[in-house]
């Protein structure tokens, strides 16, 4: 399911500011990565000039927009994720998304993805073999890239295949 998150962050330092981010998220790890943000908003005050002064009133703002936010969009993309075969066996998935160039993985990237979705089936609530389970695999693969670019790289890539699979299901 989908959760609404926010980070706030201060710097006092001349240069640095205040920071509000809002957004949906699908899930958090432990290392406080956000996966499937979506909606995401940011406020951003920096500490000249008496900018802080209505500060309160742009953070109940932002807050109120924010919890306000409709998530049926997001739970149809979801929705339209889980119901998409992509095929039927684990070698048709790794050569149909080897195929999509538009995605940029290897074939080792797919078919390491799609280990992940087997291991994580039950916490995506949906088989590997869909598009929901195939991003969920991708984006638990992608933590265990050890540089940022690279899990990045895979990110990208699955929020590129959702965006792919919501437009078909339109």
């Amino acid at each position: 399911g989908l959760m609404r998150g926010v980070f706030l962050w201060n710097s006092e330092v001349g240069k640095g500011a205040f920071k509000m981010k809002s957004f949906y998220l699908e899930n958090v790890c432990g290392n406080h990565i956000v996966w499937g943000a979506s909606k995401v908003k940011e406020l951003r005050v920096i500490h000249k000039e008496g900018a802080i002064r209505d500060l309160g009133k742009r953070v109940a703002t932002m807050l109120r927009e924010w919890s306000e936010i409709s998530s049926t969009h997001e739970e149809g993309a979801i929705r339209a994720a889980r119901n998409f075969v992509i095929a039927k066996t684990k070698e048709q998935v790794i050569e149909k998304l080897f195929e999509n160039k538009k995605l940029g993985l290897t074939k080792t990237d797919i078919t390491n993805a799609y280990e992940w979705a087997e291991v994580w089936e039950k916490t995506a609530k949906s088989p590997p073999n869909t598009a929901w389970g195939f991003i969920h695999g991708l984006t638990r693969y992608s933590q265990t890239m050890p540089y940022a670019e690279d899990r990045d790289v895979l990110d990208q890539a699955a929020g590129r295949y959702l965006d792919m699979v919501v437009a078909l299901a339109a």
